[in-house]
């Protein structure tokens, strides 16, 4: 990634966290589908830093999201923003989703989890839809009816930052998002901060999906 002039009165935290999920959810916005304004987008791990970034890019392209969020208390804080529900059934889900998009049409959908929770993406994607897998929380195989496959036909396509044809693509998409974070358009909680000393509490919130920043120069902020 070049190097870009960061703004100085940003929230430092926020911005070290500028460098791979700005990015990924910027260009899975735009390499897998020509998306036009006004058009829909489901994701699932939308309360990921990746979905909290695919949210605020597509408010900022005019784009229009649906989100997908496993527990029922995370529904409020990104409802503000965006479409979203929560629930526990493939039959429930693809119902939210199709209620919220309506006749539209529903041409991209984000899969940052794998397993059964891919499943619903492509039962209500658009014919000839794409879904893009970029993250497998579940750790497990993809859940996906060869039937969606065979007949809509839906493409299935995988996303990673570190593909060479990415690379220039990288620091525009960063930049974009510092200013995004300069001007309160975005704001990802943290839930703690590490002093260099704690690095082993520090990686376990990573494990399970959680990115903490690490102070190099402070004391842990619980």
């Amino acid at each position: 990634m070049d190097f870009f002039a960061l703004p100085p009165d940003a929230d430092p935290r926020q911005l070290a966290m500028l460098a791979i999920n700005p990015p990924t959810a910027a260009l899975l916005l735009s390499e897998y589908v020509d998306l036009k304004r006004g058009e829909w987008v489901v994701q699932n791990a939308a309360n990921s830093g990746v979905g909290r970034w695919v949210i605020a890019f597509a408010k900022r392209r005019g784009l229009k999201t649906v989100n997908i969020v496993r527990r029922q208390e995370l529904v409020p804080s990104l409802r503000r923003s965006a479409e979203t529900s929560s629930s526990s059934t493939l039959s429930d889900v693809s119902e939210r989703i199709k209620a919220a998009v309506g006749h539209a049409e529903l041409r991209l959908a984000l899969d940052g989890v794998s397993g059964p929770a891919t499943a619903y993406s492509p039962a209500t994607l658009s014919p000839r839809g794409t879904l893009v897998s970029f993250a497998a929380m579940s750790s497990n195989p993809y859940v996906i009816s060869p039937l969606d496959v065979i007949f809509k036909p839906v493409a299935v396509r995988g996303f990673f930052m570190g593909h060479p044809e990415f690379a220039a693509k990288l620091a525009p998409a960063a930049a974009q998002a510092a200013e995004m974070i300069a001007s309160r358009q975005v704001h990802i909680p943290v839930a703690a901060t590490y002093a260099l000393s704690s690095i082993k509490e520090a990686v376990a919130p990573r494990k399970r999906g959680r990115k903490d920043p690490l102070d190099v120069a402070g004391k842990s902020i619980e």
